[in-house]
Order: C-alpha cells, then structure tokens, then sequence
C-alpha cells in the first residue's frame, strides 16, 4: 500500500514538473511572441517614415524639377534672343533704353528715343546737349556671333583666328556705319557706339587697340552700360548747371528784391515795436488810472475822506 502511494506521488511529481516545463515554454514563446510583435511595429514605424521621406523627396523633386524647368526655358528664350540678330538688336536698345530711364529719368530735355534727323537715318537715341540745338546720337550694336565663337574651345586656333578676323571686321564697318549716319549738321561732331555686353567692350579695349584708335579719328566713342552711366550722370548735372548759369541775372535781381524786402520788413518791425511801446505807456496809464478810481471807491465806502488829487 504505501508503495502503491510513493509511486503515485512520484508521478504526480513528474506531472507537476512537466507542467511547470510546459508553462515556461509557454510563457518563453509569449515573450518571443510580444518581442517579434514589437519588432513588426517597429518595422512598420519605419517603413512608414521611409514612405513619407519618399514622399517628401517625391514632392521637392517635382516642385526642383519645375523651377529646373523655368530656368530652363528662360535660358533657352534668351539663348533665342542672341541668336537672332534683330532680336539681339531690339534687346540692346531696350538695355540702352532702359539705362536712360533709370539715370537720367523720363526727361525729353535730356534724351529722345528713335531720333529721326533730316538725311533719313534714325538713332537709337539722342542725348540733347545745353547750350546748342544739336544731337549726340547713340547707336547700340551687339557683335555677338564672332566673339562667341572665337572664346569657343570647340573650335581649332585657326578658325578662332578667323573668326577674329570678323570681329574686327564686324567693329570696324559699325564704326564705319555710325561716323556716316549719325555726325551731320544736326548734330555733334561726335556719336556713341553702345555696346550692351561689358566683356565684348573690355576685349575691345584690351586687345583691340587698333580699333580704338579708328573710333577715336572718326570720332565715335565706343561705351558699355558703365562707361555710358558716367556719361549720363555728367551729362544730367552739366545741364543742371548751364540752366542755372543761364538765369543767373534774373537769380540776381531775385536777390535784389529779396534783400529789399527784407530792408522793408525791418522797417516795418520797428513801426510794429513803437507802435508797442505806446500801446504798453497806454496800457500803463489806464492800469494808474483804474486804481485810483478803486481807492475812491474804497474810501466813499468806509467814511468818506477828502483826499489829494492823484495823477
């Protein structure tokens, strides 16, 4: 009997050990199961974050690729501009145009655009100068093609070579054209070659002395957007002057009647301050006066007393 029991309890012992070893099992797979299922979240977290990075990306590189896009085509319709030769043109008497208009303002005593003189030739602009009736015609020209050309590596040094050549060519008739059209007797014995880009005017006048030399003897004078500026500006306050010098005697006879307006005014002032004293002498008699009449008032009201006549 008491075996039959010892061996009963060993089996439950082993039952309850078995249990025990399945609940450890058990309760060891739900912490893997919790760790795996916090690991899928966290996967998850991240793969929404890298989704809405993508998205982000996405959104910047649309809205990179449209401003891309509009650089793109501005440099193309610009790129457009220079290749056309008028439409060059029509971009150089707009930056000449528009230079006038910010320095020396919309003033026709100082500029006029498209200036037609007698023989038929039309300026760009024309400068009106103080003191005489006579022009200064502008002309803008923009010898782009051969200078482009002749800084381009893709070409070999003998083609860069001629195509300074045409340049210069280019340069020499404009020259040419200007001293022609534009130095009549309507004008100046000089005119103004304008040249809209500052890098084709600092070539001209660092390796193009020649062509320098032939503007001068035919008395054009070659300008870029900052030399021209200087000009305006002298040319703005040179009128400014002459205007001044040219009404100075009527200045003068301002000054004139200025000080003798001034002279009457002192006058007057010192009428105005007589005029105050005696106000102020008066003013004092009728204040000696009134008190004298109050004493006698008081006087008849406390008990009559004859008193001496007061001044």
């Amino acid at each position: 009997m008491t075996e039959t029991m010892s061996k009963k309890n060993e089996e439950m012992n082993q039952l309850h050990a078995l249990i025990n070893s399945q609940q450890k099992s058990i309760d060891s797979l739900n912490q893997n199961s919790l760790k795996s299922i916090e690991k899928e979240e966290t996967i998850a977290e991240r793969l929404r974050n890298m989704n809405q990075n993508v998205q982000d990306l996405l959104k910047e590189s649309t809205i990179s690729s449209g401003k891309v896009e509009d650089i793109a085509s501005k440099v193309i319709s610009l790129n457009n501009i220079m290749i056309n030769k008028k439409a060059r043109g029509n971009w150089g008497e707009y930056q000449l145009n528009n230079l006038l208009s910010v320095y020396a303002g919309d003033n026709q005593e100082i500029f006029e655009i498209q200036y037609s003189l007698k023989s038929g030739s039309i300026g760009d602009v024309a400068l009106h100068l103080p003191g005489t009736e006579k022009v200064m015609i502008i002309d803008s020209k923009f010898p782009l093609e051969n200078y482009q050309n002749m800084i381009n590596d893709n070409f070999s040094e003998l083609e860069k070579v001629n195509f300074e050549k045409e340049f210069k060519l280019n340069i020499k008739k404009h020259i040419n054209d200007i001293s022609q059209k534009y130095i009549t007797s309507e004008t100046v014995e000089n005119a103004i070659m304008f040249i809209p880009s500052e890098a084709i005017y600092m070539y001209l006048c660092g390796y193009c002395s020649e062509l320098i030399e032939i503007a001068h003897k035919k008395h054009v004078l070659i300008t870029c957007p900052t030399t021209l500026i200087g000009i305006v500006f002298t040319l703005v306050n040179v009128t400014k002057d002459f205007k001044r010098s040219k009404n100075i005697k009527s200045l003068e006879k301002d000054i004139v009647r200025m000080y003798e307006d001034v002279d009457r005014l002192y006058t007057r002032l010192d009428k105005v301050d007589s005029n105050i004293a005696t106000l102020q002498k008066s003013f004092d008699d009728v204040k000696t006066s009134s008190k004298k009449i109050g004493k006698k008032i008081i006087s008849i009201h406390d008990g009559y007393v004859p008193q001496d006549d007061e001044k």
